[in-house]
């Protein structure tokens, strides 16, 4: 194998200047695209991680209703278990214990967990009847999503009543990508 070296030019036997250039200048230009686009990447990822962790909560309350779980242990009482958003705090919702059936949150005593959404997404919007009478109602103040038991009979209340339909919306600050999380009353939970 040396041999067929040994009868080339040594300028032939390896990488030009100009060959190093191009290389390093294609690696240099992907790279910078790519690290442009972190920022919104991040944001994407963590816009859909917020998204689905809110869907995972409403399905935990939805579990812990089916699952017949005692308000606390010992207590008798099988509650009906619901979450809750308040539009003044857009960073958190709560998982809750309907104790006194009446299908809303009342406070600390019934709260069960208390989610904080990190990083940079945020509730933008509490909507109701978004899919059966738009727009809906988007000022409403906090909504409560609450599954009671033996049915499950799923209730979404608010200031003004019940509902068929709410919609949670979640923003990023930076890029204002959203997604939207919407629930019926028949128990389907979709993000858009």
């Amino acid at each position: 194998m040396r041999h067929i070296f040994r009868n080339m030019p040594v300028h032939t036997a390896g990488f030009t200047l100009m060959e190093l250039v191009v290389v390093i200048s294609i690696f240099v230009i992907i790279s910078s695209v790519i690290l442009a686009d972190y920022p919104g990447f991040s944001e994407r990822v963590a816009l859909e991680r917020t998204a689905q962790e809110i869907a995972l909560s409403l399905r935990e309350a939805e579990t812990l209703a089916l699952a017949v779980r005692e308000s606390s242990e010992g207590s008798g009482v099988f509650p009906g278990f619901g979450v809750h958003f308040d539009a003044s705090t857009p960073r958190e919702y709560i998982l809750f214990s309907d104790d006194n059936n009446n299908l809303v949150y009342d406070g600390v005593s019934e709260e069960i967990d208390h989610f904080f959404i990190e990083k940079a997404p945020e509730i933008i919007a509490i909507c109701v009847d978004t899919e059966t009478s738009p727009p809906g109602n988007c000022s409403l103040p906090w909504v409560d999503i609450v599954y009671l038991r033996p049915d499950p009979t799923i209730t979404i209340w608010s200031t003004d009543g019940g509902h068929p339909v709410f919609s949670i919306t979640i923003q990023t600050p930076r890029e204002n990508y959203t997604r939207e999380i919407i629930g019926w009353i028949t128990g389907q939970i979709e993000i858009r």
